[in-house]
């Protein structure tokens, strides 16, 4: 999700150290630039179809931060992406399961070559899968 929502900004991904949210935030300006970090915030909180305490009290800050005037409406917001993405987990399992089964069926015949490929036609159906996902919004 986070190389969809990269390539969706224009923005490469970093590297893994830690980051200064608040810093980070502040750096923020433009109304659009805001608005989509708070939606890809909410979309990245939801990936696994549910947000968690943790991850709301974050959004919470995130999004005081980007609209103190409260016009982004948080919990119709998460309600929304987790049904997205349980629908888009349950698109990339179909996606994996396909993967598997065609895996199994052909394992004696397959080359490393034919496997290295199939994995990466994998990777390649989750991220579109996950990019249509934050682009649908």
């Amino acid at each position: 999700l986070l190389a969809g929502v990269a390539e969706q900004l224009d923005a490469p991904l970093g590297s893994e150290e830690r980051v200064d949210v608040d810093a980070a935030l502040a750096e923020i300006k433009s109304p659009d630039a805001k608005e989509i970090t708070f939606r890809a915030a909410v979309a990245m909180a939801s990936v696994d179809g549910h947000c968690t305490e943790a991850e709301h009290a974050l959004l919470l800050k995130v999004r005081d931060a980007l609209a103190p005037d409260d016009e982004l409406e948080l919990e119709a917001m998460e309600k929304r992406w987790s049904v997205r993405m349980r629908k888009t987990r349950a698109q990339i399992d179909r996606a994996s399961d396909a993967f598997l089964d065609q895996v199994a069926s052909n394992k004696a015949a397959l080359t490393k070559e034919q496997y290295e490929k199939m994995v990466l036609d994998l990777d390649r159906k989750k991220i579109e899968l996950l990019k249509t996902a934050v682009d649908d919004e």
